[in-house]
């Protein structure tokens, strides 16, 4: 889960004091950067002394309109920082000071580190395996008449499209800074991006990630047979879903591949064109649920979930999030999210969705268009 906006302030005065000067931000749901939509924790809560795998939901716009926009990590570092548990008044930025006794241990590029060296949970690498403390779970909450005690962990991250480098002499910071590959200069934030996560510790519930399916391009203005999504892709260039590859694919064991919808350009005055496409996907009931250890559904009280919409092409609403209802017993479709086609042809249009629960949990989709 990602922090309160005065949190953010701070880590986005983190990321902007080096090159930010007439260079604007990136805008909230259109993705023309490196941006990090989420960072998911497997499994989404632990218990004391657990390990965890965290990984970034990560999309790279500064590729342009005609290359795919997926992350590409052999060019992209990725720092992790841990050791932030149950900060003073549950701040992370209280954490930072002791990154910064980190730094006389990191090599340039921070990359080249020896992890034999290190002190503390740190490591470079898109993925991370996060320890939980063993210690003392001082929050306590109440779930189904039941006394829960937790911990609340942090896990700071930078990405850098280019190479991380250690950063002296800095307290209020995560130190490192972004560095081209090529000419060495300092990178702003349209390539580099700084954040934190929150995992936490239960003794007896078990948070679990949301369970998303079935990402739907719907076409409410024009006449549309939804059952070709279904269908196999024939053409590996035509795949429209990442989760389940191109059976064509040199290398590939997938058997099936869904074909990714096919849209024309918007043009100004035709409103058939331009008009919204629905975006909406499905949630089961128990991604509203926590369990016990023994893995019984808690139905009370039930978890809140968020859904967020990103897009490299076209336009979305300018506030694509919205709450989720519990749907019951049965799962069911979300609400309907209006994505607008670019008016430019592009083989590489994505929408993204990510959902959120107030515990931590995440889960993600990526479906590509075709605009043709």
């Amino acid at each position: 889960m990602f922090l309160n906006s005065k949190r953010l302030i701070v880590l986005a005065a983190m990321a902007c004091e080096f090159g930010c000067n007439g260079v604007s931000w990136p805008s909230e749901r259109h993705i023309d950067s490196l941006r990090v939509l989420g960072v998911k924790s497997e499994p989404a809560s632990l218990r004391p002394g657990q390990s965890g795998h965290v990984s970034l939901v990560c999309a790279n716009g500064n590729t342009g309109n005609a290359a795919d926009p997926t992350c590409d990590f052999d060019k992209i570092d990725v720092a992790w920082f841990a050791d932030c548990n149950n900060p003073v008044n549950n701040d992370p930025t209280k954490c930072l000071n002791h990154y910064g006794a980190w730094v006389n241990q990191f090599a340039s590029p921070l990359a080249n580190t020896p992890e034999s060296t290190l002190v503390g949970q740190f490591k470079v690498a898109p993925e991370f395996d996060f320890l939980a403390p063993a210690g003392v779970l001082p929050g306590e909450i109440t779930i189904s008449g039941q006394t829960v005690h937790y911990v609340v962990s942090y896990i700071f991250f930078a990405a850098c499209d280019g190479n991380l480098y250690p950063r002296s002499g800095v307290s209020d910071q995560l130190p490192v800074e972004c560095h081209d590959r090529d000419t060495g200069a300092i990178l702003d934030q349209r390539r580099f991006v700084v954040g934190v996560t929150t995992v936490y510790s239960y003794d007896t519930v078990v948070n679990h990630n949301p369970e998303l399916s079935d990402p739907r391009l719907d076409y409410p203005s024009i006449s549309y047979d939804p059952s070709v999504l279904s269908q196999p892709c024939s053409v590996d260039g035509d795949c429209g879903r990442t989760d389940f590859g191109c059976p064509n694919a040199a290398g590939s064991t997938a058997t099936s591949a869904t074909c990714a919808p096919i849209v024309a350009p918007c043009t100004a005055g035709n409103n058939a064109s331009c008009g919204g496409h629905c975006i909406d996907f499905q949630v089961t009931p128990e991604s509203f649920k926590m369990t016990t250890i023994g893995g019984a559904p808690i139905s009370n009280p039930v978890k809140s979930l968020w859904a967020e919409y990103y897009t490299n092409a076209g336009k979305l609403p300018d506030d694509a999030r919205f709450g989720l209802p519990f749907p019951g017993d049965q799962t069911e479709r979300s609400s309907c999210i209006p994505w607008q086609a670019p008016t430019y042809p592009t083989e590489q249009a994505r929408a993204w969705i990510v959902v959120r629960d107030d515990r931590g949990g995440l889960a993600s989709l990526e479906q590509r268009i075709l605009v043709r």
